[in-house]
């Protein structure tokens, strides 16, 4: 008796409970606010990716081939298939060369998702507001909070997934059968790991609805593989090459749970409520088409985190399809007896979605963008080409990345790539400047180890000298002959 009234009664777990939940639509504005001038630079990112993205998207909007082969310089492959550049590149042509558009996209993008949400919502008899919530509660997991607004693929892949989720499930036969496959190749042609949802759904007609497998299976196709040979022909057999052949990274099991936990660790309450309905529904043998999808989610996305490179983007389809799940099994609550359960998960995000802006991503992302206009003002004090860890410089001073640094140390170190052509500038001092995140004299960290192979990282110790320190970037340029004053 006593223990009961200690939960319901006004301050227990289930009224603080209450109180968390009704805070989450607030906390979320909150961290958007603080998060917002962290992306609102329209010439510099503080993550190395999105600066090669912005790199192709502009490329096509000036008229150069979005696919090109690896005969360099530039040394530059688009890992990602065309939708996004071809999104972003309509808006750079109105604005010129801008990060804006290309985050415009995916906040459009988010928009969409959440709309999506709502439409599901309501199908499940939850309504809107369930939805809102719902939208401010992914945007309190970095993962999300990292990618909404991020010049990349990952939102708007997502997006166009779960469209044709909602899509498939739509008692109109024209969105079931027709857009739901456009829409699903859409996001595969976005980017490639998309392919979770078709596959599914693939699999749950042959289980279920055999004769409405080999529609959806067709129109898949159809829209899939029409556009291949066009492709291929277009690019010289530089598209399948490029976001396929040149996308087999390094693999490492032994990282796979240390970047779940980090990108999808804090949100583990719901994953786990998520996992458990599903496990129950399976063994009852109740496998509707979003079973599907997320059983097969689940072991995707945890494979995929162990390839080289992997980051928060890697998991924003998983909590995106795990709250869907739990809108239409049982919602969002974690039941009697567990209030507080969610009073923790709802705590640790709300905690931790500030500490993440303000400490551990923040700090890291304002230092960069105090230093980003002092150092394009160095570079361009000199022409020449750049090569920097960090690809907005070289992207916005010289209008191009010259090396896309991860990748292509990752194809030498596997022999795919001969990087000697690229040593030979740098012994030979061609390169007008070198940005890095670490000090070429000093100890490379992780990252630098990632994008500059041991050849190229002495190179360079031999060739170059510090010019300036803007923290965090270490700017160098070529060391001057013995006995020659400095330029």
């Amino acid at each position: 008796m006593g223990q009961e009234m200690a939960v319901g009664a006004p301050g227990g777990a289930e009224a603080l409970e209450g109180r968390l939940r009704r805070l989450v639509p607030l906390w979320a504005l909150v961290v958007v606010a603080l998060w917002a001038p962290l992306v609102s630079d329209a010439s510099h990112s503080w993550d190395d990716a999105d600066p090669e993205v912005l790199n192709h998207a502009w490329r096509l909007a000036c008229g150069r081939p979005l696919y090109r082969s690896l005969d360099g310089p530039p040394w530059i492959v688009n890992p990602y298939t065309p939708v996004y550049p071809l999104v972003a590149a309509a808006g750079l042509r109105v604005t010129g060369l801008s990060y804006r558009p290309a985050r415009l996209a995916s906040l459009v993008a988010f928009a969409a998702l959440v709309l999506a949400l709502a439409s599901l919502s309501r199908r499940y008899g939850k309504g809107t507001g369930e939805a809102a919530w719902s939208a401010a509660l992914l945007l309190l997991v970095p993962a999300t909070l990292y990618n909404f607004a991020r010049p990349h693929p990952q939102m708007l892949a997502v997006a166009l997934s779960l469209w044709a989720f909602v899509l498939f499930e739509s008692p109109r036969r024209v969105h079931a059968e027709l857009l739901s496959p456009l829409l699903a190749v859409l996001a595969v042609y976005t980017k490639q790991d998309q392919f979770v949802l078709p596959v599914a759904l693939g699999a749950w007609l042959l289980w279920r609805d055999r004769p409405r497998l080999l529609r959806y299976a067709t129109a898949v196709a159809a829209f899939g593989l029409v556009p291949v040979p066009f492709l291929q022909a277009a690019t010289g057999g530089a598209f399948l090459e490029s976001v396929v052949g040149m996308n087999f990274l390094p693999y490492h099991p032994a990282q796979i749970a240390s970047v779940f936990f980090e990108h999808a660790g804090i949100f583990l309450g719901f994953l786990g409520l998520a996992l458990a309905r599903l496990w129950g529904r399976l063994r009852r043998i109740e496998i509707d088409a979003l079973d599907a999808y997320l059983a097969l989610l689940v072991p995707v996305t945890v494979a995929s985190l162990g390839r080289a490179g992997a980051h928060g983007q890697y998991v924003v389809e998983l909590l995106v399809v795990c709250v869907v799940y739990l809108l239409r099994h049982g919602g969002l609550r974690f039941g009697a007896g567990r209030e507080a359960i969610a009073c923790v998960q709802l705590g640790l995000l709300m905690a931790y979605a500030p500490v993440f802006v303000l400490v551990q991503e923040g700090r890291w992302d304002r230092e960069s963008l105090r230093s980003a206009p002092a150092i394009r003002a160095l570079l361009s004090t000199e022409p020449g080409p750049i090569l920097s860890q960090q690809g907005s410089f070289p992207l916005f001073a010289r209008g191009e990345i010259h090396v896309q640094l991860f990748h292509f140390a990752a194809l030498a170190r596997q022999g795919r790539w001969d990087q000697r052509p690229l040593l030979r500038e740098v012994e030979e001092g061609r390169l007008a400047w070198v940005v890095t995140e670490f000090p070429l004299e000093g100890e490379v960290d992780e990252d630098g180890r990632e994008r500059f192979t041991p050849e190229l990282r002495s190179a360079l110790a031999r060739n170059y000298v510090r010019r300036a320190f803007l923290s965090p970037y270490y700017v160098y340029r070529p060391r001057e002959p013995a006995g020659r004053p400095p330029s």
